[in-house]
């Protein structure tokens, strides 16, 4: 996206990988306290390697034993975009394709990327009897 809202944030995790993590959000829609909250929690991993976004998902969720997802993740650009300029904030790591999002919120367990492109209403019925949404 090209705004000047859009901040880009980088920080170094893992002491032996140091891999290098990016924070995304869009100034004045994302919510600055949920910004300083990824920071935090961020910054307080203390690990040896960082190879993936899997590691840092299982360090800043907030309810690992709940059925619902607190943190989204997607590969697909457009998705990504769409959460930000919805107020998420978006963790980049580098060396994998997925990007975590928070914070998740439950209808998007239940959305595909291609809802974004379909009429509201529609889009709704379809959440409703669609069989399976994470194959999206």
């Amino acid at each position: 996206m090209k705004n000047s809202d859009l901040k880009l944030e980088q920080l170094t995790l893992g002491q032996r990988t140091k891999t290098k993590v990016c924070i995304a959000y869009m100034k004045g829609i994302a919510n600055e306290q949920v910004v300083d909250e990824v920071k935090t929690r961020l910054e307080r991993i203390e690990i040896d390697a960082i190879l993936e976004s899997g590691y840092i998902e299982e360090f800043i969720e907030d309810a690992p034993f709940s059925p619902f997802p607190t943190i989204g993740n997607t590969e697909k650009p457009d998705t990504l975009a769409a959460k930000i300029l919805e107020g998420r904030v978006a963790i980049f790591v580098d060396g994998t394709p997925t990007v975590l999002s928070v914070p998740n919120i439950f209808v998007e367990s239940l959305m595909a990327s291609e809802d974004y492109y379909s009429r509201p209403y529609f889009a709704s019925f379809i959440r409703i009897v669609r069989p399976d949404p994470s194959k999206d």
